[in-house]
């Protein structure tokens, strides 16, 4: 029977879905322990407030890094032992990610910030083992700004206290009546406020608010600039003079070419980094050079993709120059971006290096085919085989990459 595409992926992601996760969490279990990051329970919680509690003493933990609540592991009741002992398939107390979701948005957090959690589903010994997944945060310390109580019938009442600061050291959670020592709770604020943040690290917390960004008067003829207002030495310094020629993405421009100019980040005096942003058609069309890697040879061409990181200074420079361009000079907008149908934007490296595996896998019966088709179909007289070829492969994957992440 032949397998369409569409099938072929799904088939393909979703056996390799949960192999990282499930390695992770064995490796947990060997450990014969509890951490700062990672917290065994037999079963799910009868009382929510005794959740509550365990998800934010390990979201509010000094490690940063996904944090893991596992349900389905327990101690042997003779001795100090970790096993898998599985959860109940139909026990009334189990959660998945929807219902984390609904309950921790009903609460009332402080700054309405709230820790994000998702539920993966897996099997360790033919034993179905639920994993609350804490995403790391640097919006912590999440704390409540109502009491919550929760008293499950013939069951003793269990509140968590408004202003409280839960947190983890070690296996241990700050009880539930409660709050944190203080030296926990300053080092949280100081990750909260960036204060011990690498000038990157800040650069693209600051970005994230265009607004605050005012221009400045550079000076120069041939460059403009803007500050951060609340903290005015961060600067970005805008060349329009073009320092290098346009890639393979430049070549799809409707209007004008699209070669490249620098943005440099200074600290006072100091050149921090240096990026570079297209400048076609007087700035209505700005993007920030993407990084690409080739995926390896094949058998006739590369397969080159070209990404972003979320929350990377690229991606956070592109949205920020898409927000500060939208009215400069003319006041016209790209409506429908070209260049976004060649971009992935990863969530992270680990995704990256994910789906560049099941790229590879892929890439023979499946992939290489589209992109070789297109170019021998479409290429136009402006463009020489290596480029066309190099952007319809960034095209493919980001199609290949969508329908990839939609069956994740």
């Amino acid at each position: 029977m032949k397998t369409s595409a569409k099938n072929y992926i799904i088939t393909i992601r979703m056996s390799d879905a949960p192999q990282d996760l499930i390695s992770e969490i064995k490796q947990l279990i060997s450990l014969q322990c509890e951490g700062e990051y990672w917290d065994f329970k037999r079963e799910w919680h009868h009382n929510k407030a005794e959740l509550l509690h365990d998800i934010l003493c390990l979201a509010n933990s000094r490690y940063i890094g996904n944090k893991f609540l596992i349900f389905g592991v327990g101690e042997s009741n003779t001795k100090k032992h970790f096993a898998v002992c599985g959860v109940k398939v139909r026990d009334k107390n189990r959660k998945d990610t929807k219902d984390l979701d609904d309950f921790l948005s009903a609460r009332d957090f402080v700054g309405g910030l709230r820790p994000l959690v998702h539920v993966e589903r897996i099997k360790i010994n033919r034993k179905q083992v639920d994993v609350v997944i804490i995403e790391p945060s640097n919006n912590v310390p999440f704390v409540l700004a109502s009491d919550y109580l929760d008293q499950p019938e013939k069951e003793a009442p269990k509140t968590i206290r408004c202003g409280n600061l839960y947190t983890r050291v070690a296996d241990k959670n700050t009880p539930i009546n409660k709050t944190a020592d203080n030296d926990i709770a300053e080092l949280l604020w100081r990750r909260r406020f960036r204060i011990d943040a690498t000038p990157l690290d800040k650069l693209v917390s600051y970005l994230s608010s265009p607004d605050d960004w005012p221009p400045l008067n550079a000076g120069l003829e041939n460059e403009f600039a803007y500050y951060y207002k609340y903290d005015p030495e961060y600067r970005l310094y805008f060349s329009l003079e073009e320092t290098s020629e346009e890639d393979f993405l430049g070549k799809n421009w409707i209007v004008g070419t699209a070669n490249y100019s620098t943005i440099k980040f200074m600290l006072y005096d100091t050149v921090i980094e240096i990026y570079e942003y297209n400048s076609a058609n007087k700035l209505e069309y700005s993007f920030i050079r993407p990084l690409f890697v080739p995926l390896g040879e094949t058998y006739v061409e590369p397969l080159m993709m070209a990404y972003y990181i979320e929350g990377s200074p690229q991606h956070c420079l592109s949205n920020f120059i898409r927000e500060k361009f939208m009215n400069q000079l003319t006041g016209f907008r790209e409506e429908d971006p070209l260049r976004e149908q060649n971009i992935i934007v990863f969530q992270s490296e680990e995704e990256k290096e994910e789906f560049t595996k099941y790229a590879k896998e892929i890439a023979c019966s499946f992939i290489l085919p589209q992109i070789w088709s297109l170019v021998d179909e479409n290429k136009g007289p402006k463009w020489d085989r290596e480029d066309y070829t190099d952007w319809v492969s960034t095209k493919v994957l980001k199609t290949v990459y969508i329908g990839w992440k939609n069956n994740h």
